[in-house]
Formats: structure tokens, sequence, C-alpha cells
């Protein structure tokens, strides 16, 4: 891994003979040395939001919620950049999602516990003592686990097979699907084609149902 990095010119969290000018140059140096941290300003947002619309449909609840995170951000903008903007209030700071992430932070042992993710003690004091309160039982993990049949959670949770507890905590945002289909014939006909094999799938025989 190492000789394979310093083909490509990275040596010590720095970028040489690359060809890039001496501003990206700086801009990347700065972004490999900060260390990653959590940004509370979106959880805040949401939380507040939502304690205060339970009457609302959930799609107008995350409208208000995504509003007024944004319009209530900090202006961050590092030196050097000609596009700016970015989804937390700092560099390399992670924008905690509560609506997500809460009860699979709790089961992970904590915000301390997220790994390249640093917390301080207030930041940490603030979540269980503001955000876990309110969010526990109400993100799509608890939703899964309150709803689905025990055997299946068993079979897909932590077991390493069909694992659905990273696409529930964090929408699977590591997923990749087949976007040349996707982009090809379009998202209704990829549902179709998973509907057509969901119904033509006999359960019983499968063996996933032995397990």
């Amino acid at each position: 891994m190492g000789l394979e990095m310093a083909k490509r010119g990275y040596v010590a969290g720095s970028v040489i003979g690359t060809g890039s000018t001496d501003r990206v140059k700086k801009l990347n140096a700065e972004t490999r040395t900060v260390p990653g941290t959590i940004c509370l300003h979106r959880a805040r947002a949401y939380t507040e939001v939502y304690k205060g619309t339970e009457s609302l449909p959930p799609i107008l609840r995350r409208a208000i919620a995504t509003v007024k995170s944004l319009d209530t951000m900090p202006p961050f903008i590092v030196e050097s950049e000609l596009i700016v903007g970015d989804r937390a209030c700092g560099l390399k700071k992670y924008p905690l999602h509560p609506e997500l992430e809460t009860d699979w932070i709790m089961m992970e042992g904590g915000l301390s516990e997220l790994v390249n993710c640093g917390c301080t003690p207030e930041q940490e004091q603030e979540f269980n003592e503001e955000f876990y309160p309110y969010w526990q039982g109400k993100t799509l993990l608890s939703k899964y686990v309150s709803s689905a049949p025990e055997f299946l959670i068993d079979k897909t949770l932590g077991s390493g097979f069909v694992e659905s507890g990273f696409a529930l905590g964090l929408l699977g945002t590591h997923g990749n699907p087949d976007w040349e289909y996707i982009m090809g014939n379009g998202l209704n006909s990829y549902k179709k084609r998973a509907q057509e094999k969901l119904e033509a799938w006999d359960y019983m025989k499968s063996t996933f149902a032995q397990m």
C-alpha cells in the first residue's frame, strides 16, 4: 500500500510531483493533515424542527429542517478555495444525521466510539442529553427492528449476510448501484425488475429460509 501511494505521489499527507498547482497542493495538504471531527449544527436544526412539527407529514418536516439547517449554517470558506460551501461548519467535520444515525451510534457504544470522527466531551454530552432522548426509537433502524419478523432481523442485522444495518443507519451511503442500467432504463424500470424477481421468488424453497 505504501509503495502504491508513493507511486501516486502521496508522501506523509502531502502531494508531490502530481502536476497540481501550488494552490491545489496547499489545499490538499491542509485537508489531509486536519483530523476528522463531528459537527452538530445539522443535528440541532433537525431536532428543533422535528420537535415542533409532530403533526406535519414526514416530507414537509424534512424540507423545513433542511432549510433551517442550510439557512443557519455558519459561513465556512477555506483560503484559496474557488468553489465554496460545505455540508458542515468546518474542514473535515462530519454532520450528524440524528434521524438516521442515533440508534446506530448507541449500538456502537456512543458518539465518542465513532472511528475517525473525534468529538469533544461537550458534544457527547449534548448528544446524550438532547438528541438521543428525542430520536431514540424514531430512526429507520429502530422502525425496522420494531416491525420486521424476529427471524428476519436475526439474519440481516450483525450477521454479515444481507446486512441491512448499514443501509438503514446511513442510507447505504457507500452503495454503488448499476448506474449504467439506471441511466439507460430509468428508475421505474429498475423498480419493476426488482418487483418481478420478488414475485417470482419462492421464499420457502430458498436456502435463505433454512439458515
